[in-house]
This record gives structure tokens, sequence and C-alpha cells, in this order.
């Protein structure tokens, strides 16, 4: 079956898809009234029954939408054909930003909840508690202050600070995994 652009007319909000169908031709009193002045060469097609242009004829999906790409040059029948391989890498593209996007959605809800300053201090406290963990020696002016404003002993925070970095990194690297798989994927 053959289709026709999927015009919206201004005038009565109709879409007209039928290829042929609801269509006057372009030599119609009712089309000359609203397209005096239009170079009827570009229009060959002819015009729609409120006096619209038919521009160029597709090929459309299933559902009636037209696809995202076409071929410059149309077939033997004059449809425009889609271009599957456009398409495709149009597909693979979108697929993979949604990934990503999908990612950061996961990792930030992660932190929900947690002011960005404070995010900012993890890298610096779990240094800390690893050093000092290490070496009870070891100066950790950080975390010094987070257990003198909480009112903690130092070894129970410092415990605390590793168990969270531990697990926040299995979590990401979880997610990062995920998300890198399903990026090999795409480019392969």
């Amino acid at each position: 079956m053959r289709y026709y652009d999927l015009i919206e007319t201004p005038k009565t909000g109709k879409t007209f898809s039928e290829g042929g169908l609801n269509r006057l031709p372009k030599t119609d009193s009712k089309v000359a009234v609203y397209f005096q002045s239009i170079d009827k060469v570009k229009y060959d097609r002819g015009f729609d029954i409120d006096g619209y242009p038919i521009l160029k004829e597709y090929s459309l999906q299933e559902d009636g939408t037209r696809f995202s790409l076409y071929l410059d040059v149309p077939d033997s029948e004059g449809v425009y054909q889609p271009d599957i391989v456009a398409i495709e890498a149009e597909a693979r593209i979108q697929a993979k930003n949604q990934v990503n996007i999908d990612y950061e959605a996961q990792v930030n809800a992660l932190t929900e909840g947690v002011p960005e300053a404070e995010i900012k201090t993890w890298t610096k406290q779990e240094l800390e508690a690893r050093a000092y963990k290490a070496d009870n020696t070891t100066s950790t002016p950080l975390i010094d202050a987070l257990c003198e404003a909480r009112g903690v002993p130092k070894d129970y925070l410092i415990g605390k600070i590793i168990d969270k970095a531990e697990i926040y990194a299995v979590a990401v690297g979880t997610l990062t995994g995920i998300r890198q798989k399903a990026e090999d994927e795409f480019t392969a």
C-alpha cells in the first residue's frame, strides 16, 4: 500500500495519510483560491481536500507513522523508502544514550538526599580511615572533626566509613559494569 506524507492542516487539524484518498486535483477551484502564488512545479503530487499540497510520498511504518530517515532517491514507483542502515545506526545511538541516562539516574539514587558538599568529603574520609587503620598514629583531621561534632568514638566512625565506602564501591562497580557491558554490545 502506498502512503502520503502525513500533513496536519491548520484549517481543520485533520491529517491525511492514505494514498490518493481525500485528495483534490490542483486544478480544482477551491485549491486555486488557497495557492494562487505557489510554485506548482514544486507541488506536483497535488493537494489534499483542504487545499494543502502533498509534498512527497513516503513509505510508513505499520502504525502509520513515518520512519525517522529515508533514502534520498525514490524507488521506481516514486516512493521514498526508509534508510534502514541509518535508522539502525540512529537507534543504536539513542539506545546508548538511554543506557547512560539510566546509569546516571541509578548512581545518583545511591547518593539521594546527601548534600554535594558532604559527598566531596567521602574520598578524604576513606583515605584517612584506611590510613588510620593501617597505622593508628596517622593524622586524621577530617575524621577527628567529625567524631568531635557527632560525639562518637574514632574507631566506630572509621569502621563505619570503610564499610560504607566498600558498599558504595560495589554498588557503583556493579552499575558501571552493566553500563559498560551494554556499551560493548552497541560497538560489537
